[in-house]
């Protein structure tokens, strides 16, 4: 028999050995180039920055002495106790830094000096002069401006990508606890913030200050404030002009909760708990799932930008009683951008609801909400739109007969400029004296149909047809707005009521749509406030919480949404799978829900097939 070569006899096995040599010499470049594998260097109560090495035998003093230790990849690592630093400290690209725990770890700078607002000030800096996307972590340990007098601010993130924020909080910081001048691709999850942020009559800082940012997303977080002075909970500023620009903004599932008058316009200005003062522009961005207790300010020079909003504020609560002083003017949402989307959210209280304060507006769609009680009583109107365009309000509920309150001079306020106002399917429920008319001046295209009127006047211009000047026939009990505001029953003057015709597309249950925010399925009204969460991506899960309903459980690696054993009255992007009934839901909405539906169907098929073929 013929000897075969060792290239005939090992074909296979010789490539193998080529490549596995390449992985080896990849790896030896890769060594060479970002040195020796990550390390722990650590900090403790009773460490020594002279003898210590960083090892956990013998662990550094202080968190400058590590930071100035480390190198990309490694990992700080500071034990329980107080530290009190004596400068900023600045962090380079990749390095993490864990402490004990946040009731454990207390990182303190007792400095007064907050003048300037520049990183400087900020105990913690992880700054670079261009863009770093080496990835780092922040978690467990509380950053404290407690004392005699208080730290300027808690951690700054300039230039730095990848950048995770977990378990976090801080306490008693003057002029603003995080602040991201520009940043791409960062997370801030399970922080609390407790009196952080600059208030005054001139300018307010907030506790947290999104600037330039990309893929920015902050979740599961708390911030409350009582004492005088302190500034907003979420302010975008960044550096230049426009001071910031948010594209692909996430905030969801917080609380926000600021018992103290603004310390502007002498106190009877609303403290604002989110405001995108000056931004430029504001693109694919969302808040949802969070119990909101002051105010929301959006305005800002943006573009139309077709087949979607540049914001979508959805599935909110906002209790508004107990931080409104003063003065019962105070607003409770201002929308001055284009592109602007405000539903299925709950309103209880403030006065103008929604207030376009600045320049005419276009592509506005507010709808599926419950605004409760509200007191426009010395003001133009409850929703002021000015000289606004393709404004679409429908399927809401406004209730100043159960709440008391009052509509001002007419439920809606527009200037004599503003057109293509569009206003179906909603409830006007008051029982005031004398009636208030529905629109205050004459609009070109204004559309007001299949609307339920008590004691509120219909227009006498534009089409005005199937409204109904009666009451209600709301369940009328329990909690608002779920179940007080779901229809009485099958056979509730709500109960397909409505159009769809002349709105952005939406799914109902019955033969048409119902008029309110919430739908009735078959014999039982189906429902709950919250339960929603934002669009599932490929390889999450998208399932976020509601502000009063059950959590839509993450599902599927394929992007898929979770589903939930009641979905809202209107479908949230997040769900998917069976649910009591099908019932409203916006295009873009529906949309995310069906892209991650496909997702997951796509990543299901894909495993099949891989455990077939094995």
């Amino acid at each position: 028999m013929a000897v075969s070569s060792p290239t005939s006899l090992f074909p296979r096995t010789r490539g193998r050995i080529s490549v596995a040599l390449a992985a080896v010499a990849w790896l030896v470049a890769v060594f060479a180039t970002h040195g020796a594998a990550a390390a722990d260097v650590h900090v403790a109560v009773d460490g020594d920055d002279l003898s210590g090495s960083g090892s956990a035998a013998a662990p550094f003093l202080t968190l400058a002495r590590a930071a100035t230790a480390a190198t990309a990849g490694d990992v700080i690592r500071v034990g329980a106790g107080r530290f009190e630093a004596t400068a900023p400290v600045a962090i380079g690209p990749g390095i993490s830094l864990i402490g004990a725990g946040k009731a454990a770890t207390i990182l303190a700078y007792p400095n007064s000096t907050w003048a300037a607002f520049e990183p400087t000030r900020f105990l913690i800096q992880l700054v670079s002069a261009s863009s770093d996307a080496t990835p780092a972590t922040l978690s467990d340990f509380t950053v404290s401006g407690g004392g005699a007098t208080r730290l300027s601010g808690g951690i700054v993130v300039h230039k730095r990508d990848s950048v995770t924020i977990r378990n976090v909080d801080f306490e008693q910081i003057s002029w603003g606890a995080l602040w991201l001048p520009e940043t791409r691709k960062t997370l801030m999850e399970g922080c609390e913030f407790r009196e952080c942020g600059w208030g005054s009559s001139e300018y307010s800082t907030g506790a947290i200050m999104p600037g330039h940012v990309e893929d920015l997303e902050l979740r599961n977080f708390t911030i409350v404030a009582k004492d005088a002075g302190t500034g907003y909970g979420i302010t975008a500023i960044g550096f230049g002009a426009p001071r910031a620009s948010w594209r692909r903004v996430s905030i969801h599932d917080c609380e926000i909760d600021l018992r103290v008058p603004s310390p502007w316009a002498g106190g009877i200005a609303p403290n604002i708990a989110i405001e995108t003062n000056l931004i430029s522009p504001i693109s694919a961005s969302e808040i949802y799932g969070c119990t909101l207790r002051n105010n929301l300010s959006f305005v800002g020079t943006t573009y139309p930008r077709a087949g979607g909003p540049t914001l979508r504020v959805h599935h909110n609560s906002m209790p508004l009683t107990p931080s409104l002083a003063g003065d019962p003017s105070n607003y409770a949402v201002e929308c001055s951008l284009d592109d602007f989307e405000f539903d299925h959210n709950f309103i209880d209280r403030g006065a103008w609801l929604m207030s376009g304060f600045y320049e005419p507006r276009r592509n506005l769609s507010v709808h599926h909400n419950v605004f409760r009680g509200s007191n426009a009583r010395y003001a133009p109107g409850t929703i002021m739109l000015r000289d606004a365009s393709d404004a679409f309000i429908f399927n809401n509920v406004f209730d100043w007969a159960s709440a008391g309150g009052s509509p001002g001079d007419a439920v809606v306020s527009t200037g004599t400029s503003a057109k293509n106002i569009t206003i179906k399917n909603n409830v006007f429920w008051y029982t005031g004296s004398p009636a208030i008319p529905l629109i205050s001046a004459g609009s070109a295209g204004l559309s007001a149909t299949h609307n339920v009127l008590f004691n509120v006047s219909e227009p006498g211009f534009g089409e005005v047809l199937a409204n109904q000047l009666t009451a209600p026939e709301f369940a009328a009990k329990g909690e608002p707005p779920t179940p007080y505001y779901l229809p009485s029953g099958a056979q509730s003057n709500l109960v397909d009521q409505g159009v769809g015709a002349g709105l952005p597309l939406f799914r109902f249950e019955g033969r048409a749509p119902d008029v309110g925010a919430y739908e009735y399925c078959d014999a039982a009204p189906c429902g709950v406030v919250g339960a929603a969460g934002g669009a599932g991506t490929a390889g999450t899960t998208g399932g976020g919480a509601g502000s009063g309903g059950t959590r839509a459980a993450g599902a599927g690696t394929g992007g898929a949404a979770g589903s939930a054993a009641l979905r809202p009255a209107t479908g949230s992007p997040a769900e998917s799978g069976s649910c009591l009934c099908s019932s409203a839901d916006v295009a873009g909405g529906y949309h995310g829900w069906l892209l991650g539906a496909v997702l997951c169907s796509a990543a299901t098929a894909l495993r099949r097939r891989r455990a077939r073929s094995t």
